[in-house]
Parts: structure tokens; sequence; C-alpha cells
């Protein structure tokens, strides 16, 4: 008669924690190794960059001054004393009331500041064009009237708002007019001309962008306060000309 093989020993529960963590453990040591790709630049023994190849990373170069035996221009004496004289132009018959700049219409405002000039840009009929088309207004920025609507920021630094407005002289040419309170007065702090692409206002800069010369090229012009003139002048001038190679 033949024996009856024996049943297989149970597992027992209190070893089978130990031998997962050794077959995890079989585990990772068998994964392969990661090698990491050498970096692309580096320094050299002499501190120089190198560059994937190898070879030395240029430097940038400059400024170099050219010609330093030559001694500097002097500043012209006219536009030197010009340069001395406050082009900030009060605006008759209004003065800094309580509420400041807010207390102000501007409808009124920009009228009187027309009235005021003999001409415009040289010619006293397109002043007299646009104080007859804002005298049909009810508000600025209503449909058919030049003036868009008034915009308020502190652009002085002394705490109270300008008024800044935007005068339509026509379809292409924007005539960008602000004013401040000043001393009780009401004066106009810049007044430009410009085939505006954009106005932009940044903390106290004003931003004109306008086209330049050849198609697509812009300029990007930065007007600040300045105290001895009493006005908006520029402090900033860019020009921005489309980059053809990243079209192509």
């Amino acid at each position: 008669m033949s024996a009856t093989p024996a049943d297989p020993p149970a597992p027992n529960p209190r070893r089978t924690p130990g031998r997962r963590r050794r077959a995890a453990a079989l585990v990772l040591f068998a994964l392969p190794v990661m090698v990491l790709p050498p970096v692309l630049a580096g320094c050299g023994a002499e501190r120089d960059l190198v560059g994937e190849g190898g070879g030395p990373v240029a430097r940038a170069q400059g400024p170099y001054r050219l010609w330093p035996e030559r001694p500097p221009a002097e500043p012209d004496a006219g536009a030197a004393d010009a340069g001395d004289r406050p082009v900030g132009v009060a605006v008759p018959g209004f003065a800094d009331g309580d509420g400041g700049m807010h207390a102000l219409d501007p409808m009124k405002l920009v009228t009187a500041d027309l009235l005021a000039e003999p001409s415009h840009r040289g010619d006293p009929r397109e002043r007299d064009r646009l104080v007859e088309e804002l005298g049909g207004c009810e508000q600025p920025g209503a449909a058919g009237c030049p003036l868009h609507s008034a915009h308020y920021r502190d652009l002085t630094g002394n705490g109270e708002d300008a008024l800044i407005l935007g005068l339509g002289v026509s379809p292409d040419v924007l005539n960008i007019r602000i004013y401040a309170c000043r001393d009780g007065r009401v004066l106009r702090i810049m007044n430009t001309y410009e085939r505006a692409v954009s106005v932009e206002l940044a903390e106290r800069d004003v931003i004109v962008r306008t086209h330049e010369g050849a198609p697509g090229t812009e300029k990007r012009e930065v007007w600040s306060w300045c105290p001895s003139r009493q006005a908006l002048l520029p402090r900033l001038t860019e020009i921005i000309r489309p980059d053809r190679e990243s079209r192509r």
C-alpha cells in the first residue's frame, strides 16, 4: 500500500512581509541605471564658457567708444535756454477748485483751450470746425463727438489726478491733451498730434505708439512729468521694426 503524499505546509503569515521587502529590494536593484547627458555648457579651466561642442562661447562686446580723442560737441545755446522755460500752458477762465480735475467739465475745458489758441496747427478753420463739432456733443465719447471718453491718473506725483483727453482731429490723427491742477491754475501739460496706433498708461507714464516710416514700423514714445518744464515730455523713444527673419 502506497503512502499518501503529505500536504504542503501552510505559509506562515508572520514571514510574508519580510519576503515582500526582499522582493522589492531585488526589483530596485534590477532597474537599469539612468545615465544623465553631459552638461551642454559649463566652465573651462580658465572659467570661460564652453559650448556643447567644446568650443568657447562668444562674449558680449562693447560699448566701445570710437574716436575718444574727439571732444564732445557743445550744446546749442538756444536749445539750452528753451529747455529751461516751462511749457505748461494755463487755460484761461479755469482755476483749481474743490474736487480738482474731476469737478471740471471736459467739454468746456477743451473748448476754452482751443479758443485760446490763435489757430489749430496753423489753420484757424480747423480750430473753428472742432469747436463747432464739440458744441454739438452731449458728452465725451458719444457717437459723432470728436472728443473721446475722459481718463484720470496722477501723472505729476502730487497726489491729484490729471485729466487725459483724446481729440479726434481726423480719422487718423489724434490730439492728446492732458490737464492738471498746479498752484491754483489749470495747466495743459501735454499737447501732441499723433497717428496713434495705441495710447497706454503705465504708472505715471503715457506711452504712445505711432506708425513710423516703413510699413510695419512703429515708434514707441514714453512721456513723463518734468517738474522744471511743468509738462509731460518725451523721456524714451524706441523704433520697433518688424522681425522679418522670424516670419520666414
